[in-house]
């Protein structure tokens, strides 16, 4: 990995403040920065992810609607929109390499789109 390639950059549709988002990427984080990888992280905005995030990752927090609908359609709607919103701010970071965290089934099926 040389340049941009050297930069990963984890997309995840959940805060991560959340304890599940947390504990399944932190250990990815840890091992990439360890072998001198530039890490970035992408996520919904949320007054505590800073506090959670190892040191040296670089955090963009994409800031989306949050309520949760209780219709189906309007929900996809909402849900496609934000992992939108998402995969463009990754997409910014220009790594080579982008991992994503599935939540959200829009973001594995949009993230080739991007």
């Amino acid at each position: 990995m040389t340049g941009r390639n050297k930069r990963v950059v984890l997309v995840s549709s959940d805060p991560f403040a959340q304890p599940v988002t947390r504990n399944r990427l932190i250990s990815f984080m840890n091992v990439l920065k360890s072998k001198g990888v530039s890490v970035g992280f992408v996520c919904p905005a949320s007054v505590d992810n800073k506090q959670y995030l190892p040191a040296g990752v670089e955090l963009v927090e994409v800031p989306l609607n949050a309520e949760r609908q209780a219709n189906f359609v309007l929900r996809t709607l909402q849900e496609v929109r934000n992992a939108r919103a998402l995969l463009k701010a990754a997409r910014n970071l220009s790594a080579g390499v982008y991992l994503l965290s599935i939540p959200s089934m829009f973001l594995a099926f949009l993230s080739p789109v991007y």
